[in-house]
């Protein structure tokens, strides 16, 4: 709970730090590439109790959808099957744990640069941490296996519409704009994480503390009392098993089949992840909005019935948020339904998952404060702060367009934009005013999705990374000790790669 506590504080400072600038450095904004200077804009209490509440009231949608994987998570352990499903993966892989993670990195890097829409493939983390965790590997060595590897996915974005395709539709380029560079860069990034993951891999404490116990255990020694032999205890270790968040190891003995669950889960999660891919902006194909216009058309007695019973759902291709969570109860309830769970049952079981999220959900909530305060204006539509006057001042460093000093921007504004699409937003089209030569946008697409990636795998306004060390009680403290080498490696390969880019421009 401590470490959860923590996180809370890193949040907050984070806030506060921005409170604290926004006294020193005066908003600016950005119309068609030119920079506009404000005035001083400070935030006093008020502003700040305000911005709390605020957080809260549009963010909240964030912590509910991670209550509702709690939930999700809660039924099927509750159906009795879920553990047999994980203790049968980790079987399959015993004495071969590392194939496992090897899988993992693979699987989930490959997710987070074809999708990149990373709060719905958070819904897969918790049965991977929970294998691998089985597997008897520690917490950090499953956090970057599985939640840090959608990011590396990120940073190598090929088809990810949320990250390369933003970038894509600012610099009007095809999204298969340089992509066999952009494949060969992510091979090379799953590579490295695959060699930083296994040769730093650890098995618990505990582990391989029962390991040396149970070794132990196998001799007896015999003791002299008076003139009777007795046989001395074994020693038992006092320490228990790391316990998985949301797993609970099933008491029921009646067999039940995991196939119903897998496929349930399975398609419920690949009906949502292509679902919230818009095909109609990254490829200009309007199939489904062409079926979801032909569908909600469809009148029976001049009455919608389809459009009706649908509401407001968004055509398919064009999910967000809140058909992640609808997604969510449906399947949560389907399966509970299908092992023969009573509703009631049902309901206990997702409070009981939601239950052991709630931390998860408020640092969801809280990993949004700074990008709050730096929003386009609702009236105007413009990013109007303090990072503005601060990129300014960054991309003139130089008398025209300079690398390090974008790279430098882009570095920045990832602590401000946690959420991609707003810094190429807020960024895009001041860098293409300053660089007019189109042939080089590839390698600034390149240069940018990789910073922000960086950052987010250490940023306490990463919201990935934050509801990754939530759930599984991790300080960001000890987890950058465990990464930095690895940060310091992937911006060493993003500056080659974007060299080699511009070498061929």
């Amino acid at each position: 709970m401590k470490k959860k506590n923590d996180l809370v504080k890193v949040a907050v400072i984070s806030f506060l730090i921005f409170v604290v600038l926004s006294w020193i450095i005066p908003i600016g904004s950005y119309s068609s590439g030119t920079f506009t200077a404000g005035e001083l804009a400070p935030l006093g209490i008020y502003d700040v109790v305000k911005i709390v509440l605020g957080i809260f009231g549009n963010y909240t949608i964030y912590g509910l959808i991670f209550l509702l994987i709690g939930a999700l998570y809660g039924v099927m352990n509750k159906t009795g099957v879920y553990s047999n499903l994980v203790e049968g993966i980790a079987k399959k892989f015993k004495g071969k744990e590392k194939r496992f993670l090897i899988v993992s990195i693979v699987l989930f890097a490959l997710l987070g640069s074809l999708s990149g829409f990373n709060i719905a493939l958070f819904i897969i983390v918790p049965l991977f941490i929970a294998v691998i965790m089985t597997l008897g590997y520690d917490k950090l060595t499953a956090l970057l296996a599985t939640a840090g590897s959608i990011i590396v996915g990120n940073i190598g974005s090929t088809y990810g519409f949320e990250i390369s395709g933003y970038l894509n539709l600012y610099y009007s380029l095809d999204m298969n704009a340089d992509i066999l560079t952009k494949i060969i860069f992510l091979i090379i990034l799953i590579l490295l994480t695959i060699l930083f993951v296994t040769k730093n891999a650890k098995l618990t404490k505990v582990e391989t503390k029962k390991k040396a116990t149970k070794a132990k255990a196998t001799k007896t020694t015999k003791a002299k009392k008076g003139k009777k032999e007795v046989e001395e205890e074994p020693v038992v270790a006092c320490e228990t098993k790391t316990e998985i968040p949301l797993y609970e190891v099933s008491t029921n003995k009646q067999k039940k089949s995991v196939v119903p669950l897998v496929i349930i889960f399975g398609l419920s999660f690949l009906v949502l992840v292509v679902g919230l891919y818009n095909f109609s902006y990254a490829f200009n194909i309007s199939f489904f909005e062409d079926l979801y216009t032909s569908v909600t058309s469809f009148e029976i007695a001049n009455f919608p019935i389809f459009k009706y019973l649908l509401g407001s759902m968004n055509p398919y291709g064009a999910w967000n948020l809140g058909e992640i969570g609808f997604v969510l109860v449906i399947t949560s309830l389907l399966i509970g339904w299908l092992y023969s769970l009573k509703f009631r049952e049902i309901i206990d079981a997702m409070k009981s998952g939601m239950k052991e999220m709630v931390n998860v959900a408020i640092i969801a909530i809280l990993a949004n404060l700074v990008m709050y305060l730096v929003l386009p204006s609702s009236q105007t539509g413009l990013h109007s702060n303090i990072f503005i006057t601060m990129s300014d001042f960054i991309l003139n460093l130089t008398n025209q367009f300079n690398w390090f000093t974008t790279g430098l921007q882009a570095f920045l504004g990832s602590f401000f934009y946690n959420d991609f699409k707003y810094l190429v937003d807020a960024s895009a089209a001041t860098i293409a005013t300053m660089q007019t030569n189109a042939s080089v946008y590839p390698a600034v697409a390149v240069l940018y999705q990789a910073i922000h990636g960086i950052v987010m795998l250490f940023a306490p306004v990463s919201l990935i990374l934050m509801t990754g060390l939530s759930y599984l009680n991790v300080s960001l403290k000890e987890w950058f000790k465990y990464i930095w080498r690895f940060l310091l490696q992937l911006l060493l390969l993003t500056v080659v790669v974007v060299a080699i880019i511009l070498a061929f421009v």
